[in-house]
């Protein structure tokens, strides 16, 4: 049995699902499914760990050079077929300073409200 929402995360960049994207999910206050679009470049081990922080998570897994969007685009046809009332697709792309790590957190924290 799938949620009526789906969590559609393009994963790139380690720290950022680290420090602020995983601990958020762990505290989202909702019913939804996580689907993973992560590169058939990234090792085993963080593929281990991201299936041992979020069990029901599904990797979708995609070459390299298959772009975020692309990947996102391969997915349509299931999350269309699964029929969730919404999707929200989030990237974790590589921050380079300390300011883009605020406005990253802050957008995240907009996008998935918990009550801590």
């Amino acid at each position: 049995m799938h949620s009526t929402t789906a969590i559609v995360v393009d994963f790139h960049c380690v720290d950022l699902w680290d420090q602020v994207l995983a601990p958020r999910l762990i505290n989202l206050n909702a019913s939804y499914d996580l689907l993973i679009t992560i590169s058939n470049e990234v090792s085993e081990k963080v593929k281990n760990c991201l299936k041992e922080q979020f069990p029901r998570a599904e990797l979708h897994i995609f070459s390299h050079q298959t772009n975020d969007i692309l990947s996102f685009v391969y997915l349509l046809p299931l999350l269309r077929l699964r029929g969730y009332q919404a999707v929200l697709k989030l990237h974790t792309k590589v921050c380079t300073s300390n300011q883009d790590l605020v406005l990253v957190q802050s957008i995240i924290n907009a996008l998935l409200p918990t009550n801590q």
